[in-house]
């Protein structure tokens, strides 16, 4: 599938499992969520994924800009939630073994190691060293993006190393179901949106009451 199906079908899948209640929730939700649905393509060389990639970089800054603007307006402290009292330590010991392990799969064959459940394990565990909260965000977004490649035509190695993978060659990247997942989770992620918009702001007037 392209990286706008991904991005579409694993963010409403993430909003939908998750329900985040609060602000700063669908924040880290949406990002981390949104880096789970697309990271596996980090292995994909063609001039469309780096396409891809900086549109996915554009979101990535978008996101930081949105958790500094609420920090600054609203005092909602992201980033401490994100590291909940924990020391420094594990924290870089998790991002550095992330991006060690991004760095290894970006040189992998497509839809191999990075598109299975060892890479998805290794990552998760990465990012539970910097805070448990993030891991289920990514999980269910990693496992979208796996699940929407098993229907191409190309095998996704998911018991990466064994050989084998994959394919249940339903559709084709770029084709007619392609563009119709990337609509319909494009709808999804308005009308979920819309609905924890309106949940929020229902449990903020019980609260005020």
């Amino acid at each position: 599938m392209t990286g706008k199906t991904h991005a579409a079908v694993g963010l409403g899948t993430v909003l939908a499992v998750t329900q985040p209640s609060t602000v700063s929730g669908l924040v880290l939700a949406a990002g981390t969520g949104m880096l789970g649905a697309l990271i596996s393509d980090i292995d994909v060389g063609t001039s469309k994924s780096h396409k891809d990639a900086d549109r996915i970089t554009l979101i990535a800054v978008l996101l930081v800009a949105a958790e500094i603007a609420l920090n600054y307006f609203y005092d909602f402290s992201i980033w401490e939630k994100i590291r909940n009292n924990q020391s420094m330590a594990p924290v870089a010991m998790g991002v550095i073994i992330f991006i060690a392990v991004c760095a290894f799969g970006k040189n992998q064959p497509h839809r191999s190691f990075m598109h299975s459940i060892m890479a998805m394990a290794i990552l998760s565990a990465a990012i539970s060293m910097v805070s448990v909260k993030l891991v289920l965000y990514f999980v269910v977004g990693f496992v979208s993006h796996l699940v929407l490649d098993c229907f191409n035509r190309k095998r996704v190695r998911i018991l990466y190393p064994l050989p084998g993978g994959i394919a249940l060659d339903f559709c084709k990247a770029g084709g007619f179901v392609d563009s119709l997942l990337f609509k319909l989770g494009s709808v999804a992620v308005i009308f979920e949106i819309v609905y924890l918009a309106v949940q929020m702001g229902e449990n903020w007037k019980l609260f005020r009451m």
